[in-house]
């Protein structure tokens, strides 16, 4: 993800990334983990804070799904990053791990979509 930040920087470098924290643990990881080898790029970390950096975001890059609710909700912009292990990517490779959608706002609405349909077909109302 830092390498996408790095990237969008040298394209846009009036650009800020916000990373919303559920939990202090995860802001202490990301600290360490991060900002000492990215300390030029501008970064800023929040607990807490989640609905307002949706809030205000032109867009948001994302790697939970439930967070993907509450950006659908507000609107945003988004794309969801999956990190995967070498397992699924060798059944990727191969062919055998097919999925049309993997975030939970288009498996949702997937699946309504499907009991539409049903609905319609057999009758029900």
């Amino acid at each position: 993800m830092v390498e996408l930040m790095r990237r969008i920087h040298t394209r846009h470098p009036d650009v800020q990334f916000l990373v919303a924290c559920y939990r202090d643990k995860f802001q202490e990881y990301t600290l360490r983990s991060i900002k000492a080898e990215h300390a030029d790029l501008p970064i800023y970390w929040f607990v807490g804070k989640t609905p307002e950096i949706i809030e205000i975001a032109d867009c948001c890059l994302m790697v939970s799904g439930p967070v993907s609710l509450e950006i659908l909700a507000r609107k945003t912009p988004s794309a969801m990053v999956y990190r995967i292990d070498w397992v699924m990517a060798l059944l990727k490779w191969a062919g055998g791990l097919r999925v049309k959608y993997i975030s939970l706002p288009n498996l949702m609405a997937t699946v309504a979509g499907n009991l539409f349909e049903l609905r319609q077909v057999s009758g029900l109302r």
